[in-house]
């Protein structure tokens, strides 16, 4: 299970081996633990994908991962700044960052989406607010572009979070598209799992609008367990933006008034397809 959590003990890990690599023996004797509790806290923080192990010899010793993430991480961590890794890391930080990139979240939404109480997550806000971490717009809080390197970071996290829930129930499936804690998969079965619903044209059939496809597509949503009709055809838009069929679809249900205009333009920006929807819907007259 993917356990998004971090101790102190483990946030000053982290602050050690991004100054480079250490035994285990060396890690327990910094943090003033066991071999075994320094080995369970390792064994914790690789699972997040922020370090890794290596074999020395006849022990091993742990360094900050050698991928795209933990770049990101080390980039982080070294930038001088007033930014701490135990502000912005420590407790239930992970679950909730990923939400706060793009156009944000509302506080209400945040603890929707992750089970917090909203008593914890305005905790959370309120630190980061006052500390210049987020801002908050319309209602919506959202990372501070200034922090180039952390903002960087959380998006990198927030892909490899998604991936690893993946991993949990559908290693063989791949990830088409995500956006914060959600996102759309491409599998060549079906797929039954809590938190995926139908998507794109496995989502048409169920509206009896079917197109013949060799893969099946799912949507995760910690929120939504139902793809709408609207969101079902921009999905298929946007696995095959420049298939007639669904063009057809698509004009063929703006034509019959069973969707509008203005619902395809609000979705077009969360699939990041408005040319696509505009091009449609120009032909459509």
């Amino acid at each position: 299970m993917f356990k998004e959590r971090l101790n102190p003990a483990e946030l000053r890990t982290i602050t050690m081996l991004s100054e480079g690599p250490l035994s285990m023996a060396q890690l327990a004797k910094a943090i003033g633990s066991t071999l075994s509790w320094a080995s369970r806290c390792i064994k914790h923080i690789e699972g997040l994908g922020l370090v890794q192990v290596m074999p020395d010899g006849r022990s091993t010793r742990a360094r900050i991962s050698n991928t795209d993430l933990g770049n990101h991480l080390l980039a982080f961590l070294n930038e001088p700044s007033i930014l701490k890794p135990e502000l912005l890391l420590a407790g239930q930080s992970l679950k909730m960052l990923p939400l706060l990139v793009n156009e944000g979240t509302s506080a209400r939404e945040i603890s929707m989406r992750t089970h917090l109480s909203a008593r914890t997550v305005q905790s959370y806000l309120g630190r980061w607010r006052a500390g210049g971490i987020v801002n908050l717009k319309n209602w919506k809080y959202v990372l501070n572009p200034r922090h180039v390197h952390f903002k960087a970071f959380v998006q990198v996290y927030s892909k490899h979070r998604n991936l690893a829930r993946l991993a949990e129930v559908a290693p063989d499936a791949a990830i088409i598209w995500h956006d914060r804690d959600e996102f759309i998969v491409s599998i060549n079965h079906p797929l039954a799992a809590p938190g995926f619903a139908e998507a794109a044209d496995t989502a048409l059939d169920k509206y009896h609008l079917d197109l013949v496809h060799a893969n099946e597509y799912y949507h995760f949503s910690p929120i939504s367990h139902r793809t709408s009709k609207v969101d079902a055809l921009l999905q298929s838009l946007m696995v095959d933006p420049t298939e007639p069929r669904i063009h057809r679809l698509i004009r063929k249900e703006l034509s019959s008034g069973h969707i509008r205009p203005s619902d395809l333009r609000a979705g077009a920006m969360k699939y990041k397809i408005g040319d696509a929807v505009e091009k449609v819907m120009k032909n459509a007259g």
